[in-house]
């Protein structure tokens, strides 16, 4: 096949017309002699093929080629006229339109392409990163932050998001996740800033690490979930906040803390829950840090929103209590009571977990706090109204026979009784008389009455009698020369 192309491209037979002393002239194009040339008149040949000038119409020539890296000028007719091209040019016998096409003797090597040497018939490439100073060379080496390939005329910067820190290359390399180059012609990356991600090769920018996550290192190619008890409401930052006392935020990826709701408490930060209240504690608002304990008279179970007031009957004397206390019997109490209430003198109660005492009954009394039950009052004494604190004496003119009397009895007519708190009335002594009722004291028979005792009225002395002074229990019998019925003067008779 080699032979056939040098064949093909050294012996291109061409029929041109012209001669000049028995060879054809001026036919051959550049790059190519007559060789052989014969001036023998061909078939059909015309007059018009040839100049009149020319004896030899219709001029037959061989063209063929200079070797390759030679050229010779058109019109050539011996190989002696190929000359060798220079350094930084190449010669070639295959044009597409050999015959029409008339370029420079030889070509200048294309822009990327050199030739050292003289006579040559393509031009050289440099390697991969290296350049052609000229198109006679050498090669120069592309420094870092470039990369070229064969054929290259000049030396690329690398584009963003590619970096080459070495000289003579011919590629650029990407970026590595968690890095970025926003610039040309980079010989190294830069990491990713704290706050900011990249999670893919040859980037020319970082992206902020979104709303509930954070990196707080350099060149992190993804961020991080904030943990539970941390939040983050922002885009790009390097670190989560923990959140306060009284919120909380569970799992990871927080944007935002939730208050505890009532009934619940947290006293620490970067907390993920909340803690319900203790029995005896509670918490009536949301975001609370510490639940309050119930003041005295209130309790709570656990998880309360607020203190529950005891109910009336019940009290609790100490703070954070879980239960309230029945009052004793003596005692009662209203709801909300830190402590009980004794019953006052003249009340009382024989049961727990009241609201209210009792009024003692007429007739009975009770003169001390807290109590219990109520006393009769005793005989010579009593109490008309209910509630009493004690009892009243009997006053003198009456007296109770009994215990717990709501009243007392008034002596009857013909006795009395001059002292208080006494249980009988005691006849009118003789001599005396008790015309009323509730007598404290008996009236003295008058002068010429008598009163023979545990009498209602006095009694007039009969004829014959007579009393001398009052308080008389008999009348005496009158002397000679008197008159009964009073002192009367000596008199005659009997």
């Amino acid at each position: 096949m080699q032979g056939f192309i040098e064949f093909f491209v050294l012996s291109f037979l061409v029929s041109v017309s012209g001669h000049l002393n028995g060879q054809c002239v001026n036919y051959c194009p550049i790059n190519h002699y007559c060789a052989d040339s014969t001036c023998v008149p061909k078939r059909g040949c015309t007059i018009s093929d040839s100049p009149a000038t020319m004896p030899c119409p219709c001029c037959t020539c061989t063209c063929i080629a200079c070797t390759t890296g030679y050229t010779c000028p058109k019109g050539s007719f011996t190989r002696a006229q190929c000359v060798t091209c220079p350094a930084g040019t190449y010669s070639t016998p295959v044009t597409p339109d050999w015959q029409n096409y008339d370029p420079p003797p030889c070509l200048n090597c294309p822009a990327g392409t050199f030739n050292t040497n003289t006579g040559q018939s393509q031009c050289n490439t440099c390697s991969a990163g290296y350049i052609p100073i000229s198109t006679t060379g050498p090669c120069k080496i592309c420094p870092a932050g470039t990369f070229s390939q064969p054929g290259d005329a000049a030396c690329t910067s690398c584009p963003a998001g590619k970096y080459q820190p070495s000289a003579g290359q011919g590629t650029c390399i990407p970026a590595p996740e968690g890095n970025y180059i926003s610039n040309t012609g980079a010989t190294s990356y830069t990491p990713c800033p704290t706050g900011q991600f990249q999670s893919n090769q040859g980037s020319i920018n970082c992206q902020p690490c979104a709303q509930g996550s954070y990196t707080n290192t350099l060149g992190k190619s993804v961020c991080i979930p904030c943990a539970e008890g941390y939040v983050q409401p922002q885009i790009g930052q390097p670190v989560c906040s923990a959140c306060p006392e009284g919120t909380f935020a569970s799992g990871q990826g927080n944007t935002y803390c939730t208050n505890c709701p009532t009934g619940s408490e947290q006293p620490s930060t970067a907390a993920g829950g909340c803690n319900t209240c203790a029995a005896g504690k509670a918490s009536g608002a949301t975001g609370t840090s510490s639940c309050a304990a119930c003041p005295p008279g209130f309790y709570s179970s656990g998880g309360s929103s607020a203190c529950v007031p005891c109910a009336a009957g019940l009290y609790v004397d100490k703070p954070q209590a879980t239960q309230c206390l029945s009052c004793n019997p003596g005692s009662y109490s209203l709801g909300g009571a830190s402590e009980c209430t004794f019953c006052s003198a003249g009340q009382y109660q024989p049961y727990s977990s009241k609201i209210s005492c009792l009024p003692c009954n007429a007739g009975q009394y009770v003169s001390s706090q807290g109590a219990t039950a109520c006393s009769s009052c005793p005989i010579g004494s009593f109490s008309s109204s209910p509630g009493a604190s004690q009892c009243a004496k009997c006053s003198a003119g009456s007296y109770a026979p009994v215990s717990a009397s709501t009243s007392c009895l008034s002596c009857p007519a013909s006795t009395f009784q001059s002292s208080q708190g006494m249980t009988s009335c005691s006849p009118c002594p003789p001599g005396t008389y008790g015309p009323k009722e509730q007598a404290s004291s008996c009236i003295s028979a008058q002068p010429g009455y008598y009163s023979p005792g545990g009498s209602s009225a006095q009694l007039q002395c009969i004829q014959g009698t007579y009393t001398a002074t009052t308080d008389a229990a008999t009348c005496l019998v009158c002397e000679v020369s008197w008159r009964g019925g009073s002192h009367m003067e000596r008199n005659h008779f009997l």
